[in-house]
């Protein structure tokens, strides 16, 4: 990207979930340092927007309804409020229009804009959706970690990026006062699991995460966290119940900022391919993530220190979000995960 200092209002478009939120801050920060002058707005769905709050890149956080995701939607209501939207946005009158997401609706709301430049998927003045040159959609191909493709799509270097998210004093507040309750001391160890995903073929067997957790309590003497989202509670209250330790189930019962806040003061955090996963990165938490269908080239942390663990398999990464064998995810044994996070346990001592 030419340096222009005509950019004084910027628009970042993000309409992805969670892991994608985080992997786009390094974006906010590099286009900031090209332009220092320039406010930089970012468009996300309600239910991410707390992933920013805090960020001081961010002039303004933009949010889109998250009932837009949702099937038996009333569709006048959410053509009023995408008018509502538009109109808030034209008044804007942004320089540069950012879309780091590749949908139809994301595209639509690029060209509403009607900024002066739009970079990214957009639809153009007879209707049709465009794709930049060069632009990259699959990052797996390019053998790009995705922080990289969004930041070599948009024109900036990836020399010291690292993915951000703010805590501020509730978010450490809440941590302290919850460590405290559960008399967990500065010194004792700490380790997360997240036996969760959104998409079933990136879930490690449940019955893993039980065993490596309880060996790890024993070995350790390590206090253990579950961490998820609502959809994950079943899951975590069927592994409590197969572990002879005693977790602290938090699946479900932490906003976003506060399950940083907690990432942040573990030791050690095992988890699948997801968005937690890339939190943790953000708050620079040691970890051992597994993956399963999806491409370890593209979806990595980024930065921080880790351990990935994928199938060495002919049909790995395929990116499916369903299969029956799951044998990728099944290949991983409970010991290559122990001997990983020994080796990162080790390092810390």
């Amino acid at each position: 990207m030419e340096t222009d200092y005509n950019y004084k209002k910027v628009l970042i478009i993000q309409l992805q979930p969670i892991g994608d939120v985080v992997r786009a801050t390094p974006v906010v920060a590099k286009l900031q340092e090209r332009y220092p002058q320039s406010r930089i707005d970012f468009l996300i769905y309600d239910r991410y927007a707390e992933l920013l709050e805090g960020n001081p890149r961010v002039n303004e956080i933009i949010t889109l309804n998250g009932r837009f995701r949702q099937e038996n939607i009333n569709i006048n209501q959410i053509l009023e409020e995408l008018k509502e939207l538009a109109d808030r946005l034209q008044e804007k009158r942004f320089d540069l229009v950012v879309n780091l997401h590749d949908t139809t609706l994301s595209g639509i709301l690029a060209y509403l804009t009607k900024a002066k430049e739009i970079k990214g998927v957009v639809l153009n003045e007879f209707g049709h959706f465009t794709i930049p040159p060069g632009w990259i959609i699959n990052p797996h191909e390019s053998g790009l970690n995705l922080v990289e493709a969004y930041l070599r799509n948009v024109g900036l270097d990836t020399e010291g990026a690292n993915l951000e998210v703010y805590l501020e004093e509730e978010d450490l507040a809440f941590r302290d006062e919850f460590l405290r309750k559960e008399g967990i001391g500065e010194k004792e160890l700490l380790i997360g699991l997240n036996p969760g995903a959104a998409v079933y073929s990136k879930r490690w067997p449940k019955e893993g995460f039980a065993q490596v957790g309880d060996q790890l309590s024993r070995e350790y003497r390590a206090k253990l966290i579950l961490f998820g989202g609502p959809q994950d509670k079943g899951l975590a209250d069927e592994m409590v119940r197969v572990m002879e330790s005693t977790p602290i189930n938090l699946v479900g019962r932490t906003t976003l900022k506060g399950l940083a806040a907690l990432l942040e003061r573990c030791n050690l955090f095992i988890t699948n391919d997801s968005g937690p996963m890339h939190i943790a990165a953000a708050v620079n938490t040691p970890m051992v993530a597994i993956f399963g269908s999806s491409s370890l080239k593209a979806n990595s942390p980024y930065g921080g220190r880790y351990v990935t663990l994928q199938a060495d398999l002919p049909c790995v990464p395929c990116g499916r979000s369903y299969c029956e064998e799951l044998n990728c995810l099944k290949s991983i044994t409970v010991e290559e995960v122990l001997a990983s996070c020994r080796k990162i346990l080790k390092e810390d001592t």
